[in-house]
Protein backbone atom coordinates (compact mmCIF):
# COMPACT_ATOMS: atom_id res chain seq x y z
CA UNK A 1 0.00 0.00 0.00
CA UNK A 2 1.51 3.43 -1.11
CA UNK A 3 1.40 5.62 1.87
CA UNK A 4 3.45 8.67 0.19
CA UNK A 5 2.12 11.91 0.06
CA UNK A 6 5.01 14.22 -0.94
CA UNK A 7 6.33 14.16 2.74
CA UNK A 8 3.76 15.58 4.04
CA UNK A 9 0.68 14.80 6.16
CA UNK A 10 -2.23 14.30 4.10
CA UNK A 11 -5.56 16.06 4.23
CA UNK A 12 -8.70 14.31 5.81
CA UNK A 13 -10.02 13.27 2.33
CA UNK A 14 -6.76 12.03 0.83
CA UNK A 15 -6.53 10.23 4.29
CA UNK A 16 -10.13 8.39 4.03
CA UNK A 17 -9.44 8.00 -0.02
CA UNK A 18 -6.20 5.59 0.54
CA UNK A 19 -8.24 3.71 3.66
CA UNK A 20 -10.91 3.28 0.67
CA UNK A 21 -8.65 2.18 -1.93
CA UNK A 22 -6.48 0.24 0.47
CA UNK A 23 -9.92 -2.29 1.40
CA UNK A 24 -12.18 -1.94 -1.06
CA UNK A 25 -10.03 -1.93 -4.26
CA UNK A 26 -6.96 -3.71 -3.14
CA UNK A 27 -8.52 -6.12 -0.72
CA UNK A 28 -6.19 -5.28 2.18
CA UNK A 29 -6.18 -7.98 4.84
CA UNK A 30 -6.89 -7.25 8.47
CA UNK A 31 -2.93 -7.83 9.40
CA UNK A 32 -2.06 -5.53 6.82
CA UNK A 33 -4.42 -2.17 7.97
CA UNK A 34 -3.44 -2.84 11.84
CA UNK A 35 0.15 -3.06 10.45
CA UNK A 36 -0.51 0.19 8.20
CA UNK A 37 -2.55 1.59 11.97
CA UNK A 38 0.45 1.54 13.80
CA UNK A 39 2.21 4.07 11.78
CA UNK A 40 -0.91 6.16 11.45
CA UNK A 41 0.32 9.38 13.62
CA UNK A 42 2.59 9.41 10.42
CA UNK A 43 0.09 10.22 8.24
CA UNK A 44 -2.76 11.13 10.38
CA UNK A 45 -3.94 14.97 9.48
CA UNK A 46 -4.69 15.98 12.91
CA UNK A 47 -1.12 17.25 14.11
CA UNK A 48 -2.17 19.19 17.11
CA UNK A 49 -0.46 18.30 20.31
CA UNK A 50 -2.39 17.29 22.54
CA UNK A 51 -0.71 17.14 25.96
CA UNK A 52 -2.60 20.37 26.98
CA UNK A 53 -6.43 19.18 25.65
CA UNK A 54 -8.61 18.13 27.86
CA UNK A 55 -11.99 16.49 26.68
CA UNK A 56 -15.36 15.56 28.67
CA UNK A 57 -16.64 14.00 25.73
CA UNK A 58 -16.89 10.07 25.56
CA UNK A 59 -17.95 7.52 22.89
CA UNK A 60 -20.21 4.57 24.23
CA UNK A 61 -20.19 1.87 21.62
CA UNK A 62 -23.47 -0.54 21.94
CA UNK A 63 -24.24 -4.03 20.71
CA UNK A 64 -27.05 -6.48 22.36
CA UNK A 65 -24.88 -9.02 24.39
CA UNK A 66 -21.60 -7.32 24.60
CA UNK A 67 -19.64 -9.65 24.01
CA UNK A 68 -18.41 -9.04 20.32
CA UNK A 69 -19.24 -6.49 18.23
CA UNK A 70 -19.23 -3.33 20.52
CA UNK A 71 -16.02 -4.95 22.49
CA UNK A 72 -14.19 -5.05 19.18
CA UNK A 73 -15.35 -1.85 17.95
CA UNK A 74 -14.28 -0.02 21.13
CA UNK A 75 -11.13 -1.72 21.44
CA UNK A 76 -10.02 -0.36 17.73
CA UNK A 77 -11.14 2.98 18.95
CA UNK A 78 -9.11 3.03 21.69
CA UNK A 79 -6.41 1.94 19.71
CA UNK A 80 -6.45 4.41 17.18
CA UNK A 81 -6.96 6.72 19.51
CA UNK A 82 -4.41 6.82 21.97
CA UNK A 83 -1.78 6.78 18.41
CA UNK A 84 -2.97 9.71 17.98
CA UNK A 85 -3.09 10.84 21.61
CA UNK A 86 -6.53 11.90 21.36
CA UNK A 87 -8.06 12.42 25.07
CA UNK A 88 -11.67 10.83 24.58
CA UNK A 89 -13.02 7.90 26.98
CA UNK A 90 -14.07 5.35 24.97
CA UNK A 91 -16.23 2.12 26.61
CA UNK A 92 -18.52 -0.40 25.62
CA UNK A 93 -22.04 -1.98 27.01
CA UNK A 94 -24.80 -4.13 25.58
CA UNK A 95 -28.11 -3.31 25.70
CA UNK A 96 -29.38 -6.97 26.51
CA UNK A 97 -25.58 -7.60 28.42
CA UNK A 98 -24.89 -11.78 29.07
CA UNK A 99 -21.99 -11.48 32.13
CA UNK A 100 -22.71 -15.32 32.70
CA UNK A 101 -21.62 -16.65 28.72
CA UNK A 102 -17.59 -16.93 28.48
CA UNK A 103 -17.39 -16.02 32.65
CA UNK A 104 -17.93 -12.59 31.73
CA UNK A 105 -15.69 -11.89 28.96
CA UNK A 106 -16.11 -11.67 24.98
CA UNK A 107 -15.93 -14.40 22.85
CA UNK A 108 -13.14 -15.88 22.73
CA UNK A 109 -13.12 -16.50 19.09
CA UNK A 110 -13.36 -13.01 18.69
CA UNK A 111 -10.60 -12.32 21.23
CA UNK A 112 -8.35 -14.79 19.72
CA UNK A 113 -8.60 -13.00 16.15
CA UNK A 114 -7.66 -9.56 17.77
CA UNK A 115 -5.03 -11.29 19.64
CA UNK A 116 -3.77 -12.03 16.31
CA UNK A 117 -3.74 -8.62 15.07
CA UNK A 118 -2.10 -7.11 18.09
CA UNK A 119 -5.42 -5.60 19.65
CA UNK A 120 -5.70 -7.15 22.47
CA UNK A 121 -9.57 -7.35 24.83
CA UNK A 122 -8.11 -10.44 26.50
CA UNK A 123 -9.10 -8.28 29.59
CA UNK A 124 -12.31 -6.89 28.41
CA UNK A 125 -15.56 -7.42 30.74
CA UNK A 126 -19.47 -7.80 29.30
CA UNK A 127 -20.77 -4.47 30.86
CA UNK A 128 -24.83 -4.31 31.17
CA UNK A 129 -26.22 -0.56 29.45
CA UNK A 130 -27.05 1.75 32.52
CA UNK A 131 -28.96 4.89 32.67
CA UNK A 132 -25.86 6.62 34.15
CA UNK A 133 -23.87 5.47 31.10
CA UNK A 134 -25.49 8.31 29.20
CA UNK A 135 -25.53 11.93 29.16
CA UNK A 136 -25.20 14.91 26.92
CA UNK A 137 -21.22 14.33 26.03
CA UNK A 138 -21.81 10.99 25.40
CA UNK A 139 -21.61 10.07 21.35
CA UNK A 140 -23.17 6.62 21.40
CA UNK A 141 -22.38 4.36 18.19
CA UNK A 142 -25.21 1.72 17.89
CA UNK A 143 -24.28 -1.44 16.61
CA UNK A 144 -27.66 -3.35 17.27
CA UNK A 145 -30.86 -2.84 15.94
CA UNK A 146 -31.69 0.52 17.38
CA UNK A 147 -35.54 -0.64 18.32
CA UNK A 148 -33.47 -2.64 21.17
CA UNK A 149 -32.20 0.57 22.64
CA UNK A 150 -33.84 2.03 25.83
CA UNK A 151 -35.50 5.14 25.58
CA UNK A 152 -32.66 6.83 28.10
CA UNK A 153 -29.53 6.37 24.99
CA UNK A 154 -31.57 9.07 23.17
CA UNK A 155 -30.95 11.64 25.62
CA UNK A 156 -27.13 11.61 24.39
CA UNK A 157 -25.08 13.95 22.18
CA UNK A 158 -25.34 11.69 19.35
CA UNK A 159 -26.60 8.68 18.43
CA UNK A 160 -24.77 7.01 15.52
CA UNK A 161 -26.72 4.10 13.86
CA UNK A 162 -24.02 1.94 12.56
CA UNK A 163 -25.90 -1.61 12.65
CA UNK A 164 -24.78 -4.52 10.24
CA UNK A 165 -28.11 -5.24 9.43
CA UNK A 166 -26.39 -7.60 6.43
CA UNK A 167 -24.63 -9.62 8.79
CA UNK A 168 -26.97 -9.83 11.55
CA UNK A 169 -30.48 -11.30 9.81
CA UNK A 170 -33.07 -11.24 13.11
CA UNK A 171 -29.79 -9.73 15.40
CA UNK A 172 -28.36 -13.60 15.34
CA UNK A 173 -24.79 -13.35 15.65
CA UNK A 174 -21.80 -15.75 14.34
CA UNK A 175 -19.87 -17.04 17.03
CA UNK A 176 -17.63 -19.22 15.34
CA UNK A 177 -17.52 -18.21 11.39
CA UNK A 178 -14.33 -16.96 11.57
CA UNK A 179 -13.81 -15.75 7.97
CA UNK A 180 -17.53 -13.81 8.44
CA UNK A 181 -15.60 -12.30 11.90
CA UNK A 182 -12.81 -11.29 9.95
CA UNK A 183 -14.48 -9.52 7.32
CA UNK A 184 -16.63 -7.53 10.00
CA UNK A 185 -14.17 -6.58 12.12
CA UNK A 186 -12.53 -4.94 8.62
CA UNK A 187 -15.61 -2.99 8.37
CA UNK A 188 -15.78 -2.29 12.18
CA UNK A 189 -12.24 -1.14 11.67
CA UNK A 190 -12.84 1.17 8.80
CA UNK A 191 -15.78 2.48 10.98
CA UNK A 192 -13.44 3.34 13.23
CA UNK A 193 -10.80 5.33 11.52
CA UNK A 194 -14.22 7.35 10.29
CA UNK A 195 -15.05 7.88 13.97
CA UNK A 196 -11.82 8.70 15.17
CA UNK A 197 -10.42 10.79 12.68
CA UNK A 198 -13.27 12.84 12.11
CA UNK A 199 -13.82 13.45 15.90
CA UNK A 200 -10.01 14.70 16.07
CA UNK A 201 -11.35 17.28 13.65
CA UNK A 202 -14.27 18.27 15.74
CA UNK A 203 -12.36 18.32 18.92
CA UNK A 204 -9.38 20.40 17.46
CA UNK A 205 -12.03 23.38 15.87
CA UNK A 206 -14.04 22.69 19.32
CA UNK A 207 -17.00 21.98 16.73
CA UNK A 208 -18.64 19.03 16.63
CA UNK A 209 -20.83 19.73 13.41
CA UNK A 210 -18.03 18.33 11.62
CA UNK A 211 -18.58 15.22 13.35
CA UNK A 212 -22.27 14.89 12.82
CA UNK A 213 -22.35 16.08 9.19
CA UNK A 214 -19.75 13.34 8.38
CA UNK A 215 -22.25 10.76 9.58
CA UNK A 216 -25.28 12.56 9.25
CA UNK A 217 -27.00 9.90 7.50
CA UNK A 218 -26.66 7.42 10.29
CA UNK A 219 -27.63 9.84 13.13
CA UNK A 220 -31.21 8.90 14.83
CA UNK A 221 -30.74 11.44 17.24
CA UNK A 222 -28.74 14.34 18.37
CA UNK A 223 -29.42 16.87 21.15
CA UNK A 224 -26.25 18.95 20.97
CA UNK A 225 -24.90 22.54 21.05
CA UNK A 226 -22.17 23.40 17.79
CA UNK A 227 -19.78 24.17 20.36
CA UNK A 228 -17.63 21.27 22.11
CA UNK A 229 -16.79 21.77 25.74
CA UNK A 230 -13.17 21.74 26.57
CA UNK A 231 -10.04 23.71 27.99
Amino acid sequence: MNLEFNNRKSSPAEFLFMIDRAILIQGLSYHSLYRFLDNIGEYCPCSREWDSYISTLKVLVICDQNQGRSQVEAAIISYISRKLGMPVIIESAGSHATPDKYQGKPNPVIVNIMKNIGVSIEDAKVNQLKEEDIDNNTIVIALNNPENLPDFVFRAKVVINAFMEDHFPGSKVPEDDNALLEEIIIELTYLGINIVLKLSEALLASDISIFTNFFNKYIIAASTPKKIESC
